[in-house]
């Protein structure tokens, strides 16, 4: 990967993947990735500037699931109760 600054516009370069792979959950096809965060040489306030970039597309027949909520619960309090279960999940399994 390269970043530049030219005329105050950072321009970023990364390699393509070809053909594209699946990524670990199956949800896209990376075309390009910086592969995590990657700090520059460019400087901002005097600190490293971290560059974390992916491009890609979604798979044919790929649809978002959708979380319903609970009866009498709004959706937002519905993903907010995923989010806190899938974390104490992660902990368990680790």
């Amino acid at each position: 990967m390269t970043v530049k600054v030219r005329k105050e516009v950072m321009h970023i370069s990364l390699p393509v993947i070809d053909p594209p792979r699946k990524s670990k959950s199956g949800k896209t096809l990376p075309i390009a990735s910086s592969n995590g965060p990657r700090r520059t040489s460019f400087k901002a306030n005097g600190k490293s500037v971290v560059v974390m970039v992916t491009a890609y597309v979604r798979p044919d027949g790929y649809v978002k699931r959708r979380l319903q909520p609970k009866r009498g619960q709004s959706a937002a309090r519905r993903v907010k109760n995923t989010r806190a279960r899938s974390r104490k999940e992660a902990k368990v399994n680790s």
